[in-house]
C-alpha cells in the first residue's frame, strides 16, 4: 500500500513540477519536440488535433521529424473524428489519447506501437473493432472501458498483462480470445461484458480468472463451455463477526493513497487542458 502511495505522490510532484513546453503547429496538428519531455530529440510528440474531424490520417512527420508518440489527451473528447490512421513511425499512444471520442468508429494501429496508455480509448462508444499491435505487452487500465459498440478485438501473443477494467462495459463484445502468454489479469477486466465468452487454454490464468469472477469461458482446444455464472467468494468466514481480511493500517494507507491519486488526476486534467489550449 505504501508503495502505491509513494507512486501517487511521485506522479503528483511530476505534474506540479512539469516544465513549460513550446508547442508548434502544422496543418491540423499541434506538436512538441520529444526532448522537451525527455524523449528522443530527433522525434516529435503530437499533442493536439485541431481539424474538423471525419477520417483523419496522422502524418508520419511533423516539422520534418518523425511522429513517435500520440501525446496524452491528443484527441480527447473530440466528437467529430470518425476514423483515424496511425503511421508506423508511432511507437506509443499516450493515456487518454482518444478518451471520449464518441464518434470514432475505427482506429488503424500499426505494429510499430509498443505502448498504449491507460484510458486511451475509454468511452469510444462508436468503436466497433480494433486489432492490438503485435508489440504491445500490456493492455493498460480502462483502455477500452465503455466501448459499447465494440464487437471484435484481436489480442496478439505479445500481451502479458490485462489491466484493471480494461474491457469493462463492452456490452456487445461477444467473444475474446486471450493468448496463453497472458499471466496477469487485474480486477474488473470484463465487468459489465454481458454477452462475452472468453476463450483461452485449459491451464491458463484466464480460466482461473473466469471461474473466480463469473466470466463465461471456452476452453480453446476442446470448445468446452463453462458458464461460471456466479463469482467465487473468497476469504469469507462463516462467522458474522469475522475480522476484516484487510488490516486497519492498510485501510488507512488506501484512503490516503486514494485521496492523493484523486488530486493527481485532477492536476493531470488541468495540465492537459492547458497544453491543448496552446
Amino acid at each position: 500500500m505504501k508503495k502505491c502511495l509513494y507512486s501517487a505522490v511521485a506522479l503528483l510532484l511530476l505534474i506540479l513540477c512539469a516544465p513549460p513546453v513550446s508547442a508548434q503547429s502544422e496543418g491540423d496538428f499541434v506538436y512538441i519536440d520529444a526532448d522537451e519531455l525527455g524523449g528522443d530529440p530527433d522525434t516529435v510528440i503530437l499533442t493536439k488535433y485541431t481539424g474538423k474531424g471525419g477520417e483523419v490520417t496522422i502524418p508520419d512527420k511533423l516539422g520534418g521529424k518523425p511522429v513517435a508518440c500520440l501525446g496524452d489527451g491528443a484527441f480527447m473528447e473530440n466528437l467529430t473524428v470518425t476514423s483515424v490512421f496511425v503511421p508506423d513511425s508511432v511507437v506509443k499512444i499516450g493515456g487518454y489519447a482518444f478518451y471520449d471520442c464518441a464518434a470514432l468508429k475505427s482506429a488503424d494501429l500499426p505494429d510499430s506501437v509498443e505502448d498504449i496508455g491507460a484510458f486511451a480509448f475509454y468511452g469510444c462508444k462508436s468503436l466497433t473493432e480494433i486489432s492490438i499491435p503485435k508489440g504491445v505487452v500490456r493492455i493498460d487500465g480502462y483502455t477500452f472501458s465503455g466501448c459499447e459498440a465494440l464487437t471484435k478485438i484481436e489480442l496478439p501473443g505479445s500481451v502479458r498483462e490485462i489491466g484493471e477494467f480494461s474491457f469493462a462495459h463492452c456490452a456487445r463484445l461477444p467473444e475474446l480470445t486471450v493468448p496463453d502468454s497472458v499471466n496477469s489479469i487485474d480486477l474488473g477486466a470484463f465487468t459489465g461484458c454481458k454477452a462475452l465468452t472468453v476463450t483461452a487454454g485449459a491451464d491458463s490464468v484466464v480460466r482461473q480468472y473466469a471461474r473466480k469472477h463469473g466470466v463465461r469461458f471456452r476452453v480453446s482446444n476442446t470448445g468446452e463451455i463453462e458458464e461460471n455464472r456466479e463469482p467465487i467468494r473468497e476469504n469469507m468466514s462463516a462467522a458474522q463477526g469475522a475480522e476484516s481480511p484487510i488490516p486497519g493500517g492498510a485501510v488507512i494507507w488506501m484512503i490516503i493513497g486514494s485521496a492523493v491519486l484523486s488530486v493527481a488526476a485532477a492536476m493531470f486534467f488541468i495540465l492537459l487542458k492547458r497544453r491543448r489550449s496552446l
